[in-house]
């Protein structure tokens, strides 16, 4: 059963949401016939991850901002000042990650719990391009471009990591297990460009790819993850 839904947040697992003018049914309530194993990714949108980066998009790499007068770690992460997005993180959507696991674990108590960690976005944080996003997609047509100023590329990074760290604690809380999918992506983020083979599309690329999303060599990527994950699953359950 697939109870997917794009832009979902943990709240959407115990409660119905409308989308599209139709009512989507809490996704929880596709585990009511019960289940073995249950795969799931959440966080991101608790953070609302697409629209901070989307916040922070920028025409210069040493900004500022198109929505203000300073680069997004100036103004949420100031130099001696508290993290704003990290301190979001170690709080309420750790906070709704506990609680989402607990609720999942209560819908299906046998099952086993799979946490999907999110493909990297940008690339690793230690690793990006030396002449920054920016400047390293500028030309890019099939995959997009990522405008992002320089010190928020990697501030951004920073906090992907920070955020599937916080998914991958609280599912061993849970007794989940959990999938990174960002190490191994590390070197395919969408400020690769198009040279570096990206699994994540950048701004205006080819048709039909959701920016800041997974594009068609990064769903084909992952969807061989998800089947060595159900073998390695089915293995477990003795099947």
């Amino acid at each position: 059963v697939d109870a997917a839904c794009d832009g979902a947040t943990t709240a959407d697992l115990a409660a119905p949401v409308e989308r599209g003018g139709q009512t989507v049914p809490a996704q929880l309530d596709a585990l009511a016939d019960g289940a073995d194993v249950v795969l799931v990714r959440l966080g991101g949108n608790d953070l609302g991850f697409p629209a901070l980066v989307g916040g922070c998009l920028a025409r210069d790499p040493d900004g500022p901002v198109a929505a203000g007068p300073a680069t997004c770690v100036d103004a949420l992460a100031p130099a001696g000042g508290t993290d704003a997005v990290r301190a979001r993180i170690d709080g309420e959507v750790a906070t709704r990650l506990g609680e989402a696991f607990a609720r999942i674990r209560s819908a299906a108590p046998d099952a086993r719990i799979v946490a999907l960690g999110y493909l990297t976005v940008l690339g690793d944080p230690d690793a990006l391009p030396a002449e920054g996003c920016l400047r390293a997609t500028a030309s890019s047509e099939v995959n997009g471009q990522v405008l992002l100023a320089d010190r928020d590329a990697a501030w951004l990074a920073g906090i992907q990591r920070e955020l599937d760290a916080a998914i991958a604690r609280a599912a061993a809380d849970a007794g989940a297990r959990f999938v990174d999918q960002e190490t191994p992506t590390a070197e395919r983020g969408a400020c690769a460009g198009d040279a570096g083979d990206p699994y994540v599309a950048g701004l205006g690329g080819s048709a039909g790819s959701v920016p800041l999303h997974p594009n068609a060599a990064g769903l084909a990527w992952e969807a061989g993850v998800l089947a060595d994950v159900l073998r390695e699953e089915e293995a477990a359950l003795g099947r």
